[in-house]
């Protein structure tokens, strides 16, 4: 037992914690008043020792039964070990014997929101409001339970009481956020935040929450001056240059970017996926050898970012190197294997490297999996006309066809293998309704069956359905 105390530092406590335990070990008695031994119980409990704590529990409802205090450690020791109903029956007895404790309400809506009972839950938090004046913590506690319920505007009205008690409370702040969220109201948050802001104007986490509702829609350039105002109050605040980054990647400003991902190295741990992120702003720029790098250092720092395999292997793939491609891209398959993303761009890189069974074993997996991307079943039919024959492609479109009935690319490809085995009559049904859900796509039609071109129907068909151009009206005199 002595190891055990070693780096604690109240003795007063030490030397109760011996006293108890030289007692239960032997089998001896001694007294303790409740106070000691709530003390010793709150050891045992935060130290996360359950068998102690039970035992000590124990011994002190023998020795003062009528304790609300002891009783109130025994419910909340029964609802950490699942035993909500006891836990309750326990509570109605401490509330019986003192009514105006504030535990009782706190205790008995922690047992409730376990057992999902929420509505419960709100209505001991708000029991316990009414027993003291700081009501931060409870006001809290009722948005979370509002938010177990999915009422979110509730909870937005709660933890605005709380910003209210406390402009600086930043769970508060990051829930509000995650509130409109939710509720897909990003015009709300970003009114709320600014309003907020015009307050307190110093409140780093207002601002940086208000970046990222900004970027949430593409507000690009404002979430980057929300972010520059968090970094003027912090500039220490790691996270707003990452998601300034993020932002400037996202305007295609990868330079300034790749600088922003890495002033966060100043101010925390290096990791993995901002390395990540760097790689990709390189790879963007067509500077693949840092590219490269940053995935590899990625990898180094955290082996199981499946994304950092992958994007590897996507620069491999431009460089046409095919087989440290698939070697890449087979890691992140085995990190995430049920990523059909990953299996997908794995199947096509089989195909292109002429191994026809592997990449038809990964085609199959992936269509049984429900995948749900169109261009899966392009990439397929390719696959399937250059190995077994243009009828399986034709078969395999006409289902893509049944289940994307408005992916003018999947009419397009359907036409033109029709076409290229002759059958006019089907290339040219097909081929007209892709023209009336998407003219445009007839370019890539042409690019895809560049003999079609010179074919004069097909090019009267596609002239025939081209939408008009409208006329502008002259201006008046």
């Amino acid at each position: 037992m002595e190891d055990e105390f070693e780096d604690f530092d109240d003795e007063e406590l030490l030397e109760l914690i011996r006293k108890y335990e030289k007692m239960a070990d032997k089998g001896e008695y001694a007294f303790f008043d409740a106070d000691e031994l709530e003390d010793i119980i709150d050891h045992y409990y935060h130290h996360n020792d359950m068998t102690r704590t039970g035992q000590a529990i124990d011994f002190a409802s023998v020795q003062h039964p009528s304790s609300p205090s002891i009783m109130l450690r025994r419910a909340q020791y029964l609802a950490s070990s699942n035993k909500a109903e006891q836990a309750l029956k326990v509570l109605q007895e401490a509330e019986r014997l003192d009514p105006e404790n504030i535990d009782v309400y706190m205790i008995r809506a922690n047992v409730f929101s376990q057992m999902k009972l929420f509505s419960e839950a709100i209505e001991e938090y708000s029991k316990a409001l009414d027993l003291t004046d700081d009501t931060e913590d409870i006001l809290m506690s009722i948005a979370f339970e509002f938010e177990n319920k999915m009422m979110y505007a509730e909870a937005i009205g709660y933890l605005t009481k709380v910003l209210d008690i406390s402009p600086d409370n930043e769970l508060a702040i990051y829930e509000i956020t995650f509130c409109y969220e939710f509720m897909n109201d990003y015009d709300a948050a970003i009114s709320f935040f600014n309003a907020f802001l015009n307050n307190n104007p110093y409140s780093k986490s207002a601002w940086f929450n208000l970046g990222l509702l900004y970027n949430s829609v593409e507000l690009f350039e404002k979430a980057i001056d929300a972010y520059d105002f968090t970094i003027a109050i912090d500039e220490a605040f790691s996270s707003a240059y990452f998601n300034k980054g993020n932002t400037l990647a996202n305007m295609d400003m990868y330079r300034e970017a790749i600088e922003s991902y890495r002033q966060t190295f100043l101010y925390e741990d290096t990791e993995g996926i901002t390395y990540y992120y760097i790689g990709e702003c390189f790879q963007k720029l067509g500077n693949h050898q840092s590219a490269l790098e940053h995935y590899y250092k990625a990898i180094e720092l955290d082996p199981n970012l499946a994304d950092a395999w992958f994007a590897l292997g996507s620069v491999y793939e431009e460089q046409e190197q095919i087989p440290k491609a698939i070697s890449a891209l087979e890691n992140a398959v085995r990190i995430e294997p049920s990523n059909m993303l990953y299996l997908h761009a794995i199947a096509n890189l089989l195909a292109k490297d002429g191994k026809v069974v592997e990449a038809a074993e990964a085609y199959n997996k992936v269509i049984s999996s429900n995948y749900d991307d169109t261009d899966f079943y392009l990439d397929y039919a390719e696959f399937l006309s250059s190995t077994v024959g243009i009828p399986k492609s034709i078969e395999l479109l006409s289902v893509a066809i049944g289940i994307y009935p408005n992916a003018s690319a999947l009419f397009y490809r359907l036409s033109a293998y029709n076409f290229l085995i002759a059958k006019k009559k089907e290339g040219t049904k097909w081929l007209e309704i892709a023209l009336n859900m998407e003219h445009e796509g007839f370019k890539d039609f042409l690019d895809f069956a560049p003999e079609l071109a010179n074919n004069p129907e097909i090019i009267n068909l596609i002239e025939a359905a081209r939408p008009p151009v409208k006329q502008r009206r002259k201006k008046r005199q």
